[in-house]
């Protein structure tokens, strides 16, 4: 049963995935632009600063949108796979997978109005990725060793 749910919770992020590459560029930089005054607002006032540069903001924001999805895409193919198959190559196929998910995603951005592929958002992806996948390892192995040791 937890397989099932594991992969679920991979499908259901590939879908949110999805719907934010489905979106116009319109729609796309509308919602990061709203993020983005948000934000420059506050480094403002907790920094007391005069106006920064909000584009240098806008792409540091998309880009790292790009690395906490596949961060947590990572994470939950690292889990899926880590309960399905051998444990041996689940480093590697979860990247594989992540990889692959994030070339598509490029791809399916060459169909939506005024957007388009960019290599670099797959390398940032596979980046995000492969950092998720690192993590979540680390983690299973101390609690593994917490577990065997049998610290609580």
């Amino acid at each position: 049963m937890k397989k099932y749910v594991a992969w679920a919770l991979v499908v259901a992020w590939m879908v949110l995935i999805y719907n934010f590459s489905a979106q116009s560029a319109e729609g796309s930089k509308e919602l990061s632009t709203g993020l983005v005054q948000e934000v420059v607002e506050a480094i403002e006032r907790f920094f007391l600063i005069t106006p920064i540069d909000s584009g240098m903001i806008h792409i540091i924001l998309r880009k790292g949108a790009h690395l906490f999805l596949y961060f947590a895409l990572g994470v939950f193919v690292y889990q899926a796979m880590s309960l399905t198959g051998d444990f041996n190559w689940t480093i590697l196929i979860s990247l594989i997978i992540c990889t692959l998910y994030g070339a598509s995603d490029e791809i399916h951005q060459m169909f939506v109005p005024n957007r388009g592929p960019k290599v670099m958002d797959v390398f940032i992806d596979a980046f995000g990725a492969y950092l998720g996948i690192i993590l979540t390892n680390v983690m299973i192995i101390l609690l593994k060793k917490r577990k065997k040791t049998g610290q609580t």
